[in-house]
């Protein structure tokens, strides 16, 4: 028995795939977002149980994380959605992995590197329509004669172009739907997939959907449970502490319980005074500061008889990822991501 695992429902994630593949318009189809160890999740199982349940490609945001699938026998199309160096261009060709570019002066670099060793890089164009971050920035002077001059490149085949949304209401996605619509029709080029669309348009606007529909944290909601044992149990008097520097100072004797999780498996400092587990259906507060590989929970309260072994839920149905979030003013994203791989993810 593991002392701490996370628990993956494979029924929840092949539903929530399928109730995605259903929302696609036309022949939209659903790329699946598995960057992060698909958030926390493990890329390799999620990828093959996504796959089975109508997910036709899949997005990473390096190098790396295509090759982990590739090395596991993972053969759908697989775009790497983040910045890749000319390094490590040819690595990515032989492994049938698309390539994303953001600028002209890495589609120069990577064409040359194609062109001297007689290969072709899939690619697509990414497009900023006000997040930022990676793309060609939409309203550059001469960006459309730079995708053209993309596009006529021996070593590149342009299959795609794309753009992410920043705000979820309908009026700032079609905003930048629009701009990403007007900058397509003007370039009078034959680009294949066209996608724009993340979780909250797949699920919430279908208009935005286009070629390809790329959701994430949609994919994986209510699919991760954290748990762990009680590994001692400990009365202490009032007056004593617990913890590095006797953060929590007993005010009357309490019975506490101590779990192997830490900050070094993903359990943040920063969940602070808020935070609480379910044992037996009943919350425990955790007390003083999170170490590395402990946290120590007050019982005092909680009716059952508790012994070394007992099951914990860090979170899952309670507290739930939200909670948990809440209590660091983050959001669900990083509490799952934070999962350390010390953490072994079994699949129920």
């Amino acid at each position: 028995m593991y002392r701490k695992w996370v628990e993956i429902s494979k029924e929840k994630l092949a539903e929530n795939t399928q109730k995605f593949k259903k929302l696609m318009r036309g022949d939209a189809k659903l790329m699946a977002v598995v960057k992060a160890n698909a958030y926390g999740h493990g890329s390799v199982a999620a990828s093959r149980i996504m796959l089975k349940s109508g997910a036709d490609w899949l997005g990473v945001s390096s190098l790396g994380e295509a090759l982990i699938l590739r090395e596991n026998g993972i053969a759908a199309p697989i775009l790497n959605l983040g910045y890749i160096h000319p390094e490590n261009v040819s690595e990515a060709i032989e492994n049938d992995i698309r390539l994303t570019i953001c600028d002209l002066e890495t589609a120069n670099e990577i064409n040359q590197i194609c062109m001297e060793d007689g290969k072709k890089a899939v690619v697509h164009v990414k497009v900023d329509t006000g997040m930022n971050r990676l793309g060609f920035r939409v309203q550059d002077l001469g960006f459309r004669n730079e995708v053209g001059s993309i596009a006529k490149m021996g070593g590149l085949e342009l299959e795609g172009i794309f753009t992410h949304f920043w705000g979820v209401s309908r009026e700032d996605c079609r905003k930048q739907f629009n701009e990403f619509s007007d900058l397509i029709d003007s370039l009078d080029i034959d680009i294949p997939i066209k996608h724009c669309a993340n979780s909250n348009a797949a699920l919430n606007f279908p208009e935005f959907h286009m070629d390809c529909v790329r959701v994430g944290i949609g994919l994986y909601d209510g699919v991760m449970e954290f748990k762990t044992i009680i590994i001692a149990i400990k009365d202490i008097s009032a007056g004593e502490g617990v913890g590095y520097g006797h953060a929590y100072i007993a005010e009357k004797p309490r019975k506490i319980a101590i779990l192997p999780v830490g900050y070094a498996d993903g359990y943040l400092r920063s969940y602070g005074r808020d935070a609480f587990v379910s044992i037996a259906g009943e919350r425990a507060k955790v007390i003083g500061d999170v170490c590395m590989d402990m946290i120590m929970v007050d019982v005092t309260e909680i009716k059952r008889p508790l012994k070394i072994g007992d099951v914990v839920t860090i979170f899952g149905h309670e507290p739930s990822t939200r909670d948990v979030a809440s209590w660091a003013d983050t959001i669900d994203y990083e509490v799952m991501c934070a999962v350390g791989r010390r953490v072994p993810r079994v699949y129920v």
